[in-house]
């Protein structure tokens, strides 16, 4: 038994719908529903009825909620017990400049700026989208002090490697994204080569010719259609709806609430991801810069 199961029945209990309470809490709707089932059968018992309404507790469920509250008060009055013993630090302030990669601004970059902001709400922060070398060409010039990116293997810029710390937080797969009806929604998998037979949307601002997946793909050919989109929004519909198929990472496209509607495809030439942070070696590490990593390391 764990406490986010515990959360999300509380929560689905105040919303009577598995789907609201995904949208608020930012979590996928598989999740809580995984993470609520294993908990009935961990408890032996339902916990609730589904129907075209919504969802609605047992009698059962009515009172493991209230035990979950119980919990759940339990553990934060700990936390903040706690924290009254800490000893009082100066409060951060100053700026913080961050650029990163589309993919982390969608979506770990969400929560961790919401937590930071809370614990420092008198810095100043600025975040910019760009792709991963023009992440590592700010953090070099002194235009960012951080830099989030998510790297292929293989992935190689100029010597300004030389002058970057860069830090591995977690690996993650590759996987193309398609609309439940696209021609691809029921493949296993799908390799690089076949891809160019379709219709690939991009989001991005930037120079198409400089966007990696792009570059990918024309390793084996030229691509049938390129859609270069610079709203999230509009790159995500023409995908939901079946018009293009688009590149994400794995972990993104399973827990990014919005996106329940696209199929993750798996690619057979297995590409891995490094999602990471990056500071320049020449550039001074701001306080504000060091705090925000920190935050960062420890949600994942």
């Amino acid at each position: 038994m764990r406490l986010e199961q515990l959360y999300y029945l509380t929560e689905v209990a105040k919303t009577k719908s598995i789907s609201l309470t995904a949208e608020q809490i930012y979590v996928s709707q598989p999740s809580i529903s995984e993470a609520i089932h294993k908990l009935e059968k961990e408890l032996g018992v339902t916990l609730l009825t589904r129907s075209t309404q919504g969802v609605c507790l047992t009698e059962d469920g009515e009172e493991v909620v209230k035990k979950s509250r119980e919990i759940l008060k339990l553990v934060e009055d700990l936390k903040l017990g706690f924290k009254a013993c800490e000893p009082k630090t100066p409060t951060l302030r100053g700026n913080l400049r961050i650029s990163s990669s589309p993919v982390i601004c969608a979506g770990i970059l969400q929560k961790v700026l919401i937590t930071f902001s809370r614990n420092y709400p008198d810095v100043n922060i600025t975040v910019k989208e760009k792709l991963p070398e023009k992440v590592i060409l700010d953090v070099n010039t002194g235009k960012a002090d951080l830099g989030l990116i998510v790297i292929p293997d293989g992935f190689s810029t100029s010597c300004e490697w030389a002058e970057i710390y860069f830090e591995r937080l977690f690996y993650d797969k590759l996987v193309i994204g398609a609309g439940k009806s696209s021609p691809l929604s029921k493949r296993k998998s799908i390799s690089l080569k076949q891809l160019l037979k379709y219709p690939v949307a991009i989001h991005q601002g930037e120079d198409i010719n400089e966007n990696w997946h792009v570059k990918l793909l024309k390793k084996y050919g030229e691509p049938k259609k390129i859609l270069k989109l610079e709203n999230p929004k509009l790159f995500y519909k023409v995908i939901i709806e079946g018009i293009a198929i688009g590149f994400f990472s794995k972990s993104f496209l399973k827990n990014f609430y919005l996106l329940e509607d696209i199929i993750s495809i798996p690619i057979s030439n297995t590409i891995q991801l490094s999602y990471g942070w990056v500071r320049s070696n020449t550039h001074p590490f701001l306080a504000t810069a060091q705090e925000f990593v920190k935050v960062l390391k420890s949600s994942y």
